[in-house]
């Protein structure tokens, strides 16, 4: 009966088509206003239309049963050991699933560190600013539960260094892992300003110039292929942004006779956020974190609103951690199948990103390969280009960034220093380090 019923009530409504929907709009709009004024394009110049109907995505309907479970992960700055075992036992009290550990200047307490974490079950990602030693590897390798990440070819660029001549030589610290863990720190792109379509192609080129020059030993051994990537404020587009990534990597590494695993841990922008008005860090990184979930990462974490400006403190590490905590916890993001299927517009999206990231990252390849095009200051180039792009339409107020260039809080405008994070550098390698947009 009730089966009859529901579909008594669906048989009331006769489907639409698209060309009707728009005379319906156009008509209630009247002179003044139609549906193309509605439009806008992205950074990469894809139209996004105001609305999206069945006929504007040519994926079949999918079912999903399951939830993809991801993981929360607390981020960590190595300071001093005893702050440091505080935050840990802090972030594992609460809910924290994964501990990513910030590796600059004081590899020293990573003794200490994997000590207290011997009894616990908790993953830990080291990642390390500089190339780790041989002693720092094999401790860390006693750990089953931890891994190394460092991205030989990322920090490079980041720092806008020479590369060696000799490839093998820019990963010789994978050879001794276990297991054997290749990282793309792919948030260097967006944090230096790359649009969403370099982001992808540049990231995929990036891992190809790893798994192309490696040669297993074993074939029938897994290797893991962690990418970090730095999600943005345009809430639809990022959620588009990996799922885009996620399906083109997966078509890329089919190609390799060796077993890889993709893992994707996904973190706000830091490029984006203020210290003008730096409490709207909070609501920017919410819909970043959110657009982590809805995408997909297998890891999410959240960075404190005040990373630019403070000094690890609990009380950022709190906030950061109880935003994605009530995503999970409290909104049950992590209960639901993938609840983007079915949405014509970010299926559209997908859609899109897939055919311009692909014949982009193709043009990388033909041309030589990613560590050919850095080197000849390619990428740079068409990454610089972006981001004054970007300062302008920021400059103008076409785009707005609330605390930035709207709304801003004109008593906390000397409240806090501006930490300088833009690195110089003087080689013929045009660095890819972290640009502020304020």
């Amino acid at each position: 009966y009730l089966v009859a019923m529901e579909n008594a009530f669906y048989n009331d409504f006769r489907a639409v088509s698209k060309a009707e929907q728009l005379k319906k709009i156009n008509s209630d709009l009247g002179e003044n206003k139609n549906f193309d004024a509605l439009q806008w394009k992205t950074p990469e110049g894809i139209t996004v239309q105001p609305i999206y109907h069945k006929e504007d995505t040519s994926q079949a309907p999918k079912s999903v049963n399951e939830a993809r479970m991801w993981k929360l992960a607390q981020y960590i700055q190595l300071t001093t050991e005893k702050e440091c075992l505080n935050r840990i036992e802090d972030a594992l009290n609460n809910d924290v699933e994964v501990l990513f550990f910030a590796v600059k200047r004081k590899p020293a307490i990573i003794n200490g560190v994997i000590k207290a974490l011997q009894a616990k079950k908790a993953h830990a990602y080291f990642c390390f600013e500089n190339p780790p030693s041989k002693t720092i590897m094999d401790t860390l390798n006693s750990h089953p539960n931890s891994t190394v990440l460092f991205d030989s070819l990322g920090r490079t660029v980041e720092l806008g260094e020479a590369f060696q001549d000799d490839f093998t030589k820019q990963f010789p610290y994978q050879t001794i892992l276990n297991p054997l863990t290749f990282f793309v720190d792919a948030a260097i792109y967006a944090n230096a300003g790359a649009n969403i379509e370099q982001q992808i192609a540049f990231t995929l080129a990036h891992l190809t110039d790893y798994l192309t020059h490696y040669t297993p030993t074993n074939k029938k051994s897994k290797v893991e292929l962690v990418v970090r990537l730095a999600q943005g404020s345009s809430y639809f587009l990022e959620i588009a942004k990996i799922i885009t990534f996620r399906s083109l990597a997966n078509t890329l590494i089919t190609a390799y006779d060796f077993p890889i695993e993709l893992k994707i841990i996904a973190e706000p922008q830091q490029r984006n956020k203020s210290c003008i008005d730096y409490n709207v860090n909070l609501l920017r990184s919410s819909t970043e974190v959110m657009s982590a979930v809805l995408g997909e990462a297998d890891v999410v974490m959240n960075l404190p609103y005040d990373l630019r400006f403070n000094v690890p403190n609990h009380f950022s590490d709190r906030l950061a951690r109880n935003q994605v905590l009530i995503l999970k916890h409290e909104s049950y993001f992590d209960c639901l199948p993938n609840v983007t299927q079915g949405s014509y517009f970010i299926e559209n999206l997908v859609h899109t990103y897939k055919q311009s990231s692909w014949a982009e990252f193709l043009k990388i390849e033909e041309a030589g390969g990613w560590l050919h095009q850095i080197k000849n200051n390619t990428l740079q180039t068409q990454v610089y280009k972006a981001r004054e792009e970007e300062q302008k339409r920021i400059a103008d107020g076409a785009t707005t960034l609330v605390g930035v260039n709207k709304y801003v809080d004109q008593n906390s405008l000397d409240a806090v220093p501006l930490k300088k994070d833009v690195i110089a550098s003087d080689s013929a390698i045009l660095p890819l380090n972290l640009h502020y947009t304020s």
